[in-house]
């Protein structure tokens, strides 16, 4: 009876942490075989068994900490009641301290800032604004109509006596001197045109027999669209000299020199002539479509593929 009283005594005079230590040294656990059995680090062992609980942070991680222990070593968790008060964060305390006026200061001092940034945007545009030429209005056009000059009265008597005046006084200028130079061609520096005058050329009788011209026969490729067809005109040297769709009704022709290859679609609808001459073009078609070769003298061939 004495024996097991002394044993609860040395257990009430032994810490939480010594307990917990004596109880993983009994299991035969080492701090980081603990320590993986609760996944956390080795010194969070030695912290809890030598009561370091400030080193653990809030009370609340203290206490989980006990708690796990006492779970891994099969202790009741009641044992461990009471210990984590004593792990009391300290106070905080406002590591910059500062006055009134000091935070006055501040105020002001970024309260001004805003005030200066916004007035030098500001006062630039407005003053663009009341300063920025205003638009030209619109100008009217108006007409001005030539002024024509009214036409001389020939019965009036004062017209009569000017024209007279200015006769006798131009005839009074002109000298034979002037008679070579007359053939001379003034330069008129003017906008408007002038009329020149054209020496008189002497009739000819024209003969009684003119020669009719040499009526040269026309040397060119004519295509008569009945259907509406397309077709491509190509040179002698393969360049490209026509390309469309012609509807029907409507005729194509083409110098015989610068033909060289045809191609017509719908060619039963399309009739070909040369030098005034139908050509057959029945033997090149092929699904109603034409390829044939025009030579120099007009001779029709079947294109190469």
């Amino acid at each position: 009876m004495n024996t097991q009283v002394s044993a609860e005594s040395a257990d009430a005079m032994e810490s939480i942490g010594q307990q917990l230590r004596s109880a993983r040294i009994a299991k035969g656990y080492s701090i980081s075989e603990m320590a993986a059995r609760m996944r956390v680090l080795s010194h969070v062992i030695e912290d809890i068994e030598c009561e370091r609980y400030d080193r653990l942070g809030a009370s609340i991680y203290v206490r989980g900490h006990l708690q796990s222990y006492c779970r891994q070593l099969g202790l009741p968790c009641g044992m461990v009641e009471g210990c984590a008060d004593a792990s009391k964060l300290p106070p905080l305390a406002p590591m910059v301290r500062s006055s009134a006026i000091q935070r006055m200061v501040d105020f002001s001092t970024r309260s001004l800032v805003y005030v200066v940034l916004t007035a030098s945007i500001g006062i630039p545009v407005v003053w663009f604004a009341l300063n920025s030429p205003e638009p030209h209005p619109a100008r009217s056009l108006t007409r001005i109509d030539p002024v024509t000059a009214p036409s001389p009265d020939i019965n009036d008597p004062l017209v009569v006596t000017t024209s007279a005046t200015l006769q006798e006084s131009a005839d009074a200028v002109a000298t034979p001197a002037t008679a070579d130079a007359a053939n001379d061609q003034p330069v008129v520096a003017s906008l408007a045109g002038f009329y020149r005058e054209q020496p008189a050329t002497k009739s000819v009788d024209a003969p009684a027999s003119v020669a009719a011209p040499e009526v040269v026969p026309a040397t060119d490729v004519l295509l008569q669209f009945e259907k509406k067809s397309w077709l491509q005109v190509r040179s002698r040297d393969g360049g490209l000299r026509d390309e469309a769709l012609v509807s029907a009704g409507e005729e194509r022709r083409y110098p015989l020199d610068q033909v060289g290859y045809i191609t017509l679609g719908n060619a039963s609808g399309v009739a070909v002539s040369i030098n005034g001459v139908a050509a057959d073009i029945s033997t090149f078609q092929r699904a109603d479509v034409a390829r044939f070769t025009i030579s120099s003298d007009g001779a029709l061939a079947a294109a190469r593929d």
